[in-house]
């Protein structure tokens, strides 16, 4: 068995009909820009799922060489909810 990755701080910003598009704010460069962009597809966590909760998500790997998405999150193990409602606290360590 592979072992699994974490983004501990996802901020869900969009739930499409397949795909979840979020932003890891884990991978933040706080000093010239934006957390990081990635998507998984949207699968059996339609239920948990609501757009600007932030969530932990285990994964397995990414798919980088997807035209026009960002880095794709592939084999997700399990998705937990931190906060409904993203606050800054959360997303960011103040």
């Amino acid at each position: 068995m592979s072992d699994l990755h974490t983004v501990s701080r996802l901020h869900v910003s969009t739930i499409g009909s397949r795909l979840v598009f979020g932003r890891d704010f884990d991978a933040v460069d706080h000093q010239y820009g934006e957390p990081r962009a990635v998507c998984f597809h949207l699968g059996d966590w339609d239920t948990l799922l609501e757009e600007d909760s932030v969530v932990t998500v285990e994964y397995e790997r990414e798919k980088t060489d997807i035209d026009d998405l960002p880095p794709m999150l592939v084999g997700i193990e399990s998705i937990d909810v931190v906060e409904q409602r993203a606050s800054p606290d959360v997303l960011f360590d103040l």
